[in-house]
């Protein structure tokens, strides 16, 4: 009995000191050869501005179809994916009209006026977009080759080696395609966080800082365990002093989440919510500017939890 008793009392010191025990779960992609799957991404945008004592509101709109084929896996589970636009539409509500471009509309024509005739040229050359990429069992995407007729089709738009910065270069790219949600090393526990650094040229300077990610743990999305991890973007432009636009960030609100389905190792909804105030000079006019923004990017079809669309 006295035995016992010193056993008992042994156990529960042992196990005070080991202290709480934390759930830990490595988060990977995993992806297999022939697979296919299609993400849509949508983003609404309001920009509220002042120029010359008037106020003036303009709402964007843009959602756009990525179908995903991946090639080849290797034995260290890399994937090369071919990746091809789908279906494209944005519109514009502002007081210069409105406008509204769909690539999958039959016999669709572009729109009158200079600002619809861009909007449908953009249109078309993003919906012609075809690129592959390697992504890794982390999410880093890397050896990103744009098709030469997308690339010629992207540097056919208006002033587009003047305006888009990085944005048409592979890595201006690989930003809008990937989802952005990439993952430590080793094992997480609820609350571990970690960081990725990024940078990208944009047309009025240089965008540089952190992605930092916290993983919150277990989650329910569409009816399956997935597993939650929140965003928060930590960026700061450096203005580039040729660009026709030069832009001072005054201030910036962004929060984010990713649910991501550990068990088949593919990402299911990363969204995005920001806020940015900024000072915008061009053509010697400071147009104080406030831009909110939602960003959704989406799994759809059978490669989503339940296979619901």
């Amino acid at each position: 009995m006295k035995n016992g008793k010193c056993l008992a009392l042994v156990a529960l010191a042992l196990a005070l000191l080991a202290g709480p025990a934390h759930a830990q779960t490595t988060l990977r992609y995993k992806f297999k050869d022939g697979e296919k799957l299609q993400y849509g991404m949508n983003q609404d945008m309001k920009m509220a501005m002042n120029v010359a004592g008037m106020d003036i509101e303009m709402k964007m709109k843009q959602s756009m179809d990525m179908n995903w084929d991946v090639q080849k896996v290797d034995d260290a589970g890399n994937a090369k994916v071919r990746m091809k636009m789908g279906r494209v539409k944005m519109s514009m509500e502002s007081p210069m009209g409105n406008v509204e471009v769909d690539s999958g509309a039959k016999d669709a024509e572009d729109p009158e006026g200079p600002i619809g005739k861009i909007f449908g040229q953009m249109v078309k050359a993003f919906a012609a977009v075809e690129m592959t990429f390697t992504i890794t069992p982390s999410g880093q995407i890397k050896d990103v080759d744009i098709s030469e007729a997308s690339m010629k089709k992207l540097k056919a738009l208006p002033d587009a080696d003047k305006f888009s910065g990085g944005l048409l270069s592979p890595d201006g790219l690989k930003n809008m395609v990937g989802g952005g949600l990439t993952f430590p090393e080793g094992a997480v526990s609820k609350g571990k966080t970690w960081s990725e650094k990024m940078s990208m040229k944009t047309p009025v300077g240089k965008m540089s800082g952190t992605m930092k990610y916290t993983y919150e743990g277990p989650a329910e999305k569409d009816g399956k365990k997935v597993e939650k991890i929140a965003i928060k973007p930590e960026m700061k432009i450096i203005p580039d002093p040729d660009a026709p636009i030069q832009l001072k960030l005054k201030n910036q609100k962004d929060k984010g989440f990713a649910y991501f389905d550990n068990q088949a190792g593919r990402l299911i909804e990363v969204t995005n919510e920001g806020t940015m105030e900024m000072e915008v000079e061009a053509m010697g006019v400071t147009i104080n500017q406030t831009v909110t923004q939602t960003s959704t990017m989406r799994l759809k079809g059978r490669g989503r939890p339940g296979g619901q669309k």
